[in-house]
This record gives C-alpha cells, sequence and structure tokens, in this order.
C-alpha cells in the first residue's frame, strides 16, 4: 500500500479520489497501522486530515499509537497523543502503548506518553506494569525513565513476581541494582518463600 512505502504524493492522489482508508489488510491494518508502522509522520498526518481513524484496531487489538510507540517514532507518537489518541487502549494482552515501548526499550516513547499523561502502574493480563516488562527484557535506560516518572518499584504480577525478581532471573545486574537501590530496603522473598538473590 502507499501509505506503507510513504509516498505523500500518491496518497494525496488516492484521497483525492475518495479511496476508503479504512480498508483493512490481512492482519486488519488499516492504512493508518501502516504508515505508524512505516514511520511516515507526513502519511500519517494527511490521513488523520482525511478522517482516518485515530483509535483503529488490527487483529491483536493494537492502534496506531501502539504501533509507533513500540516502533520508536516519537514524531508520530507526538501527532497521534496532540490529536487525542488513547494512551489507554490495551491490546489482546491488556498491554498499552507505554508497555510495548518498554518493553522494546524505547525510553523516549515512555517520556513522551508519561508528559501526555499515560499511567505507569497499568497492569497487563498478568498483572504486569511496564516496569516489569522494561526489568524482564533488560531495558535499563526505559527503567530509570519509569522510575523517575514515580512508577511503583515492587509491583506484584498475578505470579507474586516483581520487577526486582524478573531482573534477578535474567541476571541484569545494573537493573536489579537500581530497583534495589530505589527501593531504599531489600524486599527478602518470593512468592515461595525463596531469597531473592543475582545468580553471579
Amino acid at each position: 500500500m502507499a501509505s506503507f512505502k510513504g509516498h505523500p504524493g500518491v496518497i494525496q492522489i488516492l484521497l483525492g479520489a475518495r479511496v476508503n482508508i479504512e480498508e483493512l489488510s490481512r492482519k486488519h491494518e488499516t492504512a493508518l497501522h501502516l504508515a505508524a508502522l512505516a514511520g511516515q509522520n507526513e502519511v500519517v498526518k494527511m490521513l488523520l486530515s482525511a478522517g482516518a481513524n485515530i483509535e483503529a484496531l488490527n487483529d491483536q487489538n493494537r492502534t496506531p499509537l501502539h504501533i509507533a510507540a513500540s516502533g520508536g517514532y516519537d514524531d508520530i507518537v507526538e501527532t497521534l497523543l496532540q490529536l487525542r489518541a488513547s494512551h489507554l487502549a490495551g491490546d489482546l494482552d491488556s498491554r498499552t502503548p507505554i508497555h510495548l515501548a518498554a518493553a522494546c526499550g524505547q525510553a523516549r516513547i515512555v517520556e513522551i506518553l508519561v508528559k501526555y499523561g499515560a499511567n505507569v502502574e497499568f497492569r497487563d493480563r498478568e498483572g504486569r506494569t511496564p516496569l516489569h516488562l522494561a526489568a524482564h527484557f533488560g531495558q535499563e535506560r526505559v527503567v530509570e525513565v519509569l522510575l523517575a516518572a514515580k512508577a511503583n518499584p515492587n509491583p506484584e504480577d498475578i505470579h507474586k513476581r516483581t520487577p526486582l525478581h524478573l531482573a534477578a532471573l535474567k541476571n541484569y545486574q545494573d537493573i536489579f541494582k537500581m530497583l534495589e537501590d530505589e527501593m531504599g530496603s531489600y524486599p527478602g522473598r518470593n512468592a515461595q518463600g525463596n531469597q531473592i538473590s543475582m545468580v553471579v
């Protein structure tokens, strides 16, 4: 599709011909999803000006904001948020755009989402916050950003695991130390009664 390949001139012609901009791909992606996926902010703006659904859902229940956030396209994230795209929308796993940005290591996107009021304590289906995901995937800079935004450093998911547990399991020593320092005191034991420690 022209939106995916980033040809604004072609998009303008198609819009002038009144094509259906909500036509879905096999993955239920609209032209706006594909423009966000390709990082084409100019095309995103054109589609939105033409009335594209800013909250369209693909087959994973992800909006264009989810796509731009995970891809690290800060200009598109800003464009969408300025036009009131919801940062609360959850995908099939109940993950919001800030969850995906955190998991993918998109620290700048996390900062932008926080600026626009994204909830750093929102839980996904597993009860995990963005901080859980950042710790699980070793995204040190994102952990720093979330802690600076006053994210709870010690939330438990449905398995009673905290970000500290996840950092320990993956042997992310810098993240472990960062979380430990933020908590101010060693949390002690996990749900099974085992001492939390790093694998060294």
